[in-house]
């Protein structure tokens, strides 16, 4: 599966729903933070439909602003997953054998689908909205 990586993205990049974008914890040089660029990214993931995805090495991964905002996490130690599944719950967290993101392809295919007729009804409610409300400066 294709995905993206949020330290390769600008504000402005097009996000495609079917593309998920793979967060690395703050022990793997991921952001910790959310400021600056990384809401930018964040942001547009979700008007795109994006799925955010945390890859957590550590369990302090799990306690910053940002793995609070991803829409997943997965994981590869068991204590990690553990307590992922008891902050943000089952449905949320992917065991997986490696949270490198090079290896994340190998398991990305297990992410819900987004529904292609929601995407559609998206694009037009931005196109709608681009329109009526004022950029942001």
């Amino acid at each position: 599966m294709r995905y993206e990586r949020i330290g390769a993205l600008r504000p402005g990049h097009a996000l495609r729903p079917d593309r998920p974008v793979v967060v690395p914890g703050k022990s793997a040089g991921g952001p910790e933070h959310l400021q600056g660029d990384v809401v930018d990214v964040l942001i547009e993931c979700e008007r795109a439909g994006a799925a955010t995805v945390l890859l957590a090495s550590d369990v302090d991964d799990l306690q910053t602003p940002v793995a609070a905002v991803c829409r997943y996490a997965a994981a590869a130690r068991p204590e990690v997953v553990e307590e992922a599944v008891r902050r943000f719950g089952a449905e949320r967290v992917y065991p997986v054998e490696s949270v490198e993101a090079a290896d994340a392809g190998d398991w990305l295919g297990r992410l819900p689908q987004p529904d292609p007729g929601t995407s559609r009804w998206r694009r037009g409610v931005r196109t709608i909205l681009g329109r009526i409300a004022p950029n942001r400066t």
